[in-house]
């Protein structure tokens, strides 16, 4: 008798507050218990539909913000902002890719002395000082999954510690074994948006949609041509005359 008062009288001192709430008189009779067990699936159903709705929501509005594209700005891209020097000879709209006078810079270059983005002599658009002892050339799809895992972190990372300090050059050569038609899509928007001197931001900007979206809905021709029509100042403009 001694040791369970001990023990009831230590396990009151605690004051555990669930005790008393946790009590559940369960139905006496057979139709008691068929009434509760239908009161408790009707409240479990509605939790778990208020939860869908829920989730369904977010999801949506989530995926209607991905739809939208960053400004092409220093302050949104401070890696990219650097000095434009173009490189394609002759009077296509080709000639436009990184070329001078297409975008002036909004911020304060920041990358060492002689970084500029250019086109290399393969057409690759290329980041770096041209005279960097050291070429690297990165070969991306914008619908793999690995190229997205690679460009979210071990790209800048390599940008900023031998790319931007004028040690190395990376040039970038699009492909489109993955997504096929949603990844060629893909890379010739980017390079549209290349002619206005925001190549490597919008190439940063799909690699997002596609995560968030997939390429099916993100490089679709549809999608690309809404943004094309709905674009303002400020954003990526899209060379519409690529879908005509």
């Amino acid at each position: 008798m001694t040791t369970t008062k001990s023990a009831k009288t230590e396990e009151q001192a605690v004051g555990l507050p669930w005790r008393g709430r946790a009590q559940y008189v369960r139905g006496r009779t057979r139709k008691q218990r068929q009434d509760q067990y239908n009161s408790q699936i009707k409240v479990l159903t509605a939790v778990l539909a208020v939860t869908l709705v829920a989730a369904g929501l977010f999801i949506y509005a989530n995926w209607l913000g991905a739809g939208s594209t960053q400004a092409a700005s220093c302050a949104d891209f401070p890696e990219y902002c650097v000095p434009l020097a173009g490189g394609v000879s002759g009077g296509g709209e080709m000639a436009k890719l990184e070329a001078p006078g297409v975008r002036e810079l909004d911020g304060e270059v920041t990358a060492a002395e002689g970084v500029v983005r250019s086109v290399n002599s393969n057409f690759m658009p290329t980041i770096g000082n041209p005279e960097a002892p050291i070429e690297f050339a990165l070969m991306a799809d914008h619908a793999y999954p690995h190229c997205l895992n690679y460009h979210k972190a071990d790209l800048r990372q390599f940008l900023n510690d031998y790319v931007l300090t004028g040690q190395a050059t990376m040039s970038i050569g699009l492909l489109t074994g993955t997504g096929g038609q949603y990844s060629q899509t893909a890379s010739v928007a980017a390079l549209c948006a290349g002619e206005q001197g925001a190549f490597w931001e919008f190439s940063d900007e799909l690699f997002r949609l596609a995560e968030s979206m997939g390429a099916s809905s993100a490089f679709s021709l549809s999608r690309l041509q809404e943004s094309a029509t709905a674009g303002t100042r400020g954003r990526y403009g899209w060379c519409w005359r690529v879908w005509q």
